[in-house]
C-alpha cells in the first residue's frame, strides 16, 4: 500500500517571493491562465519539483494537500495549478479527501491528527508530512515530529529534505532493513 504524503506548498515548493500564492489566486479569478506562463514556470521552484518528483517515482505516494492554498482553491483549481506546473504526477494521485480538515483553530499538527483519525485508522498506511518551520511549527514536540521533512523558508525542498523524507519512509515501509539504522 502507498504512503500517504502530507503536502504543503508554501515554503516547501513556493520558495520565490517575486511569486507568492496570491498571483495564482489573481490568475484563477480572472481566468488568465494562459496569459500568464512565467507564473507556471516559476511559481513552484525548480529543485523542488524535481525532489518531489523522485520522491514520488520511489514511493508512489498518495498526497492529501495540507496547505493553505486548499482553504482558497478548490480541488479542480489545485489539479490545475499542478497541472501547469509540470507536477500532474500530485493532481494524479490526490486522496479522495484530498485537505485537511481545517478545524475551527487552525493548527497543522491537529489538522493532520484529525485527518488521520478519520482516514487512516482501519488500514494505516505510512506517511510523511512535508511542511516548512513556520507553518509546520506545530509538529514540533508532537508525535507526528518524527514523520515530518520541515523545509526552511525560501529553501523549499532541498537535496537534505529529500534525503531526510526517503529515510522516513523506508523506515516505517520496511522497518527491519539495516539501511534504516
Amino acid at each position: 500500500m502507498s504512503p500517504l504524503l502530507f503536502l504543503d506548498f508554501d515554503d516547501v515548493l513556493a520558495i520565490d517571493p517575486q511569486y507568492p500564492s496570491g498571483r495564482v489566486l489573481t490568475a484563477l479569478l480572472r481566468g488568465k491562465l494562459d496569459e500568464v506562463p512565467e507564473l507556471w514556470e516559476n511559481i513552484f521552484d525548480k529543485l523542488a519539483r524535481q525532489n518531489l518528483l523522485m520522491l514520488h517515482e520511489e514511493f508512489s505516494p498518495t498526497y492529501v494537500i495540507s496547505s493553505s492554498w486548499a482553504g482558497m482553491l478548490s480541488r479542480e483549481q489545485i489539479c490545475e495549478v499542478l497541472r501547469r506546473t509540470k507536477m500532474q504526477f500530485v493532481a494524479n494521485d490526490m486522496h479522495d479527501e484530498w485537505k485537511l480538515p481545517h478545524l475551527k483553530v487552525p493548527e497543522r499538527a491537529a489538522d493532520i491528527e484529525a485527518w488521520l483519525h478519520l482516514h487512516n485508522q482501519v488500514s494505516p498506511r505510512p506517511f510523511l508530512i512535508l511542511d516548512d518551520v513556520i507553518s509546520g511549527h506545530p509538529i514540533r514536540n508532537t508525535r507526528l515530529e518524527q514523520y515530518a521533512v520541515l523545509c526552511d523558508a525560501w529553501s523549499g525542498f532541498t537535496d537534505k529534505n529529500l534525503e531526510h523524507a526517503q529515510m522516513i519512509l523506508r523506515a516505517q515501509m520496511n522497518p527491519t532493513s539495516p539501511n534504516n539504522a
